[in-house]
């Protein structure tokens, strides 16, 4: 969640409209977290299930993405919060819900 709140506050702070900041900052975010997830959180170090983990990774990341967009969006115009907080606020419950979906599928240990 720091890669993404902090890429999205430098792109904000050049200028860039907040929504398509948090865009972007959730796909620097992606790879960053496909790199942690596999090699540090759930240790699946094996190079040869790394395409399709990344392939489903990145495909619950863009559904992640939608929902983290939706969120932050409705935070800063509807609930008039700061864009940072708006940007924890999603990512946080994005990141929870995730991490089951990691467990159960994605990093699942093959016996």
């Amino acid at each position: 969640m720091g890669v993404n709140v902090l890429t999205l506050h430098v792109l904000v702070s050049f200028g860039v409209y907040y929504l398509a900041a948090s865009i972007c900052a959730f796909s620097v975010a992606l790879l960053v977290g496909f790199l942690l997830q596999k090699n540090w959180t759930f240790q699946a170090r094996s190079v040869g299930r790394a395409k399709i983990q990344f392939g489903m990774y990145a495909a619950l990341t863009l559904v992640n993405l939608g929902i983290n967009t939706v969120i932050v969006y409705v935070c800063v115009e509807y609930l008039h919060l700061n864009y940072l907080l708006a940007q924890v606020i999603g990512a946080g419950l994005v990141s929870v819900s995730s991490y089951f979906i990691y467990t159960l599928y994605i990093f699942k240990p093959v016996l």
